[in-house]
Order: C-alpha cells, then sequence, then structure tokens
C-alpha cells in the first residue's frame, strides 16, 4: 500500500493518469487497493452470513474495479486520504446487489443460513438521540437517513467515511481501523465528532420546523 505521508501527492498522480485511461497506473491502483476491496466483500459476505464459491468471490472483486474503471469513478474521489473507505462502500455495495441479482436468478449459487440479516445498518434513531421515541415522533426514519447523509456530505474527508462505514453498514470500529489505516480510537473519535455535530444540526432543523409549524397555525 501507499505509505501515508506521500499518499496525497502519490495518489493523485496515480488517479491523475488512470483517469486518462493510462495502464500502467490502472494496474498500480488495482495492486495498491486490491486487498481492501477483497477484505470488504469477504466483511459484507460474512455479515450477510452468504458463502460463494471461489469463483463468485473474485467475480464480484473483479467487478468492483471493472465499475470504476469503465464508468469513470475515480472522478468522484474528493478526499485522497479516504479512499480505502471509499472503497469498501463500493465494494458492500456491489456484494449487496450481486446477491439481490442470484437470488433472483440463481438461488442455487448461495446460501442463505440466517433469514432477515440484511446488514442495512444501525438504527438511526438510538445512534443519534438519548431520546429515541422523541425523535422519531418529529423525523421520520428516511427523513432522518436523508439529513444524515447530506450533512455528512458537507463533512467530508475521514468523519464522512467513517460514519457511512459505521452507520449505514454496520461495520465494527476494529475493522473500520483495519479498512481506513487509522488506530481504532482514532476511528471512535471521529464517529464521535461526527454524531456530535449533526445531532447539533439536527436539533437546530427540529427547532426550525417546530417554530415554523407554530408559525402556521
Amino acid at each position: 500500500m501507499i505509505e501515508s505521508d506521500e499518499m496525497g501527492t502519490d495518489v493523485e498522480k496515480m488517479i491523475e493518469r488512470c483517469l486518462i485511461k493510462d495502464a500502467g497506473a490502472w494496474d498500480e491502483f488495482v495492486r495498491a487497493y486490491r486487498g481492501v476491496v477483497i477484505r470488504s466483500v469477504r466483511y459484507k459476505l460474512k455479515r450477510l452470513n452468504i458463502r460463494l464459491i471461489s469463483d463468485e468471490f473474485k467475480d464480484i472483486v473483479q467487478e468492483v474495479f471493472m465499475d470504476i474503471w469503465e464508468k469513470d469513478k475515480l472522478t468522484k474521489i474528493r478526499d485522497y486520504s479516504s479512499i480505502e473507505a471509499w472503497l469498501a462502500i463500493l465494494s458492500i455495495n456491489k456484494v449487496s446487489n450481486y446477491c439481490r441479482k442470484c437470488m433472483f436468478k440463481k438461488p442455487e449459487c448461495i446460501s442463505l443460513n440466517t433469514p432477515g440479516t440484511s446488514g442495512s445498518g444501525r438504527d438511526l434513531c438510538s445512534f443519534l438521540s438519548d431520546d429515541a421515541s422523541c425523535l422519531s415522533k418529529n423525523l421520520h426514519y428516511s427523513e432522518m437517513k436523508a439529513f444524515i447523509i447530506k450533512e455528512l456530505k458537507i463533512l467530508g474527508g475521514k468523519k464522512k467515511a467513517a460514519m457511512m462505514l459505521y452507520l449505514f453498514n454496520s461495520m465494527k470500529q476494529k475493522d473500520i481501523s483495519g479498512i481506513m489505516r487509522v488506530p481504532e480510537n482514532t476511528v471512535a473519535t471521529l464517529i464521535r465528532r461526527a454524531r456530535k455535530q449533526i445531532r447539533e444540526k439536527l436539533d437546530m432543523f427540529l427547532e426550525e420546523r417546530q417554530l415554523s409549524r407554530h408559525g402556521n397555525m
């Protein structure tokens, strides 16, 4: 993997070459980050309690990279220090899509041993509020999810990456630590700070909405 001190410059140069379809740079990118994709795919399959044969596992890993190359997804990267987390999220989503396709088209290729284990994310109400019932009365789940995603985009960087993996992909902090290549206590700090900032914005949003409702009465 690319070392941290020169990571921003090296990764930026490599990605710039990838964007002009430099085959050598693309091979370098795949070698550098294949391990992150493999670990993320394996993690999601384990969370879903699904076993795939070796060829299907390799297909998912290959599809992650093919999508990035063919759909120019590298243009979407804004923070090179969080590229591992970005790749992990892409990989996790690819597993979910792949397995859904398999269940409809060729169910014999997977084994679902634990029904209902969707790994769809943590309880947003409980995570953001000490009084989840009060919060849920004021905001529907879909509204809350949209609000959190909007605020995470504003936060950006490692806070966004850590929260996306933790909150929406139910990944453990130690696993996020391995993917983002930062200490576990740093992950905990990133999540805690992001939660605090989002909760403050959410309180303001709910207060403004409440005032607006009273004003329209």
